[in-house]
């Protein structure tokens, strides 16, 4: 299966009654503002949105710790961090992806969205 289309049926998932993922994500994400994702390419591709893809950590000089996906965030304003639980073995070499992945966060990470393959934390303060 592409991946892209993987992604399209991740984000029907139910976010809330009536509403998927994706309706969820394209109501609190403006058109123009990123989005801190696994599986960027495919998650812009079907959203039409900027989306800061997270990479192996040997497929980039980028830190792995909280404060470098903080510092991520507030450096391409991206509000929201989207991950997929389970989906691939990336959160398995990023420890602070990992606790994510079940629910460890920090306190600048408010939980908005948890279905059983997709997770959507918010940083209040990162896209201002």
């Amino acid at each position: 299966i592409p991946l892209h289309i993987a992604m399209d049926v991740l984000l029907r998932d139910e976010a809330a009654p009536g509403q998927t993922v994706r309706q969820w994500l394209l109501n609190y994400v403006p058109p123009g503002t990123a989005i801190l994702a696994e599986e960027g390419q495919a998650m812009h591709y079907v959203l039409q949105r900027p989306v800061v893809s997270i990479i192996e950590p040997n497929q980039s000089r980028r830190g792995t710790g909280e404060f470098d996906f903080l510092s991520l965030m507030i450096r391409f304003k991206a509000r929201y961090i989207v991950l997929f639980p389970g989906m691939r073995t990336l959160q398995n070499s990023i420890p602070f992806l990992h606790g994510l992945g079940y629910g460890q966060h920090p306190d600048w990470l408010t939980l908005r969205v948890r279905t059983p393959r997709v997770v959507i934390y918010e940083c209040g303060t990162c896209a201002k």
